[in-house]
């Protein structure tokens, strides 16, 4: 059982990345990573899709969110992550080292279908990207962009 969910978990992330056209490199633990940002702005995610647990059956996907142009102070930053994780479910933000850090974990041990694991990366990368583009003041951009690359996209319909 152990091998079976890690590797049917991580077939379905690798699927997912590819059928997305996104570009992603595997590390020495066999987890995938995923640069994200927009040409515009010269912030960026980078994203760590893990298998977590016993048997590999959570899915824990860790965003840090680098190059952000204005340096926040401690206080200023814990209130960002404060005020976004009292409006938003997900992901879950952070503040540690002078870095933002989002996540979000669920567990897959009873079974998934590779749509329900679909859908559910679109919408953690999709939260990723708004708090990318909360933090950098650029939310006016979110909505003409995430429409266009993401929402009107016939793959995931």
């Amino acid at each position: 059982m152990r091998d079976r969910i890690r590797k049917r978990l991580e077939q379905g992330i690798m699927q997912f990345l590819r059928k997305n056209k996104l570009r992603y490199v595997v590390d020495e633990e066999g987890d995938f990573q995923v640069v994200m940002g927009f040409e515009e702005l010269p912030a960026q995610a980078r994203i760590l899709f893990l298998r977590e647990g016993l048997f590999g059956e959570i899915l824990t996907i860790v965003a840090r969110f680098e190059r952000l142009e204005e340096p926040l102070q401690e206080d200023a930053a814990l209130k960002v992550a404060n005020q976004w994780n009292i409006e938003r479910r997900w992901p879950r933000i952070y503040w540690r080292e002078g870095q933002f850090y989002g996540d979000f974990h669920i567990d897959l041990e009873s079974g998934f279908s590779q749509r329900f694991l679909e859908l559910t990366l679109h919408r953690v990368i999709m939260g990723i990207i708004h708090f990318l583009l909360h933090v950098t003041k650029q939310e006016d951009f979110i909505y003409r962009e995430m429409q266009r690359r993401f929402f009107d996209n016939p793959r995931l319909n």
